[in-house]
């Protein structure tokens, strides 16, 4: 739907992909993962509580012979006056549900208000690409980034290097990219 000559980001931007595994669009919320690595298994987590329809997509991918949950997400943000307390469940869910596997990849639009809100991923073990050893990246909004919003969030990698990149011809957030070594 960004897209103002009407092509399908699928085809347009991630063609070159051949596996993929694409959740639900509940207005501008949709979920996906777009691999080289064959995805065994992709299911839809409705979060129980959201302002808008929120889920997360949980999918399943081996890696040198290790399974690796993969998570793609959009959380609420302090839209009314629920947003920020949903936000807060949602993250709960996220790190209760995740926290028990060895290795776990977690990334998406987190629309948190501030940086403390990851501290529960970073009390149950797991690292960040933003907020964290690798510094502040701030991905929101692309024209001028002034909120560090989008995260990749790992348990059983290192992260090795973390970036940012900005093409508003692809999004309003600037892209987060990070290199993950098994540990």
């Amino acid at each position: 739907i960004f897209s103002l000559a009407g092509e399908d980001t699928r085809f347009a931007v991630f063609d070159h992909f051949k596996y993929r595994s694409i959740g639900h669009k509940y207005s501008y919320n949709c979920n996906a993962l777009f691999s080289s690595i064959p995805i065994n298994s992709s299911h839809i987590r409705l979060f129980p509580e959201s302002v808008q329809s929120r889920y997360y997509l949980e999918s399943t991918i081996i890696i040198n012979g290790v399974e690796v949950l993969f998570i793609e997400t959009h959380l609420d943000w302090n839209e009314g006056s629920n947003g920020a307390s949903h936000r807060k469940s949602q993250l709960s869910v996220l790190v209760d549900k995740f926290s028990q596997y060895p290795y776990v990849i977690i990334c998406g639009d987190f629309n948190v208000s501030n940086d403390s809100e990851f501290s529960s991923f970073l009390k149950a073990g797991f690292s960040m690409a933003n907020s964290d050893t690798h510094g502040v990246f701030y991905t929101y909004p692309s024209e001028a980034p002034s909120q560090a919003i989008d995260n990749i969030i790992v348990k059983g990698f290192k992260i090795d290097r973390v970036d940012a990149i900005n093409d508003m011809r692809l999004s309003d957030h600037l892209l987060l990219r990070a290199s993950l070594v098994f540990q």
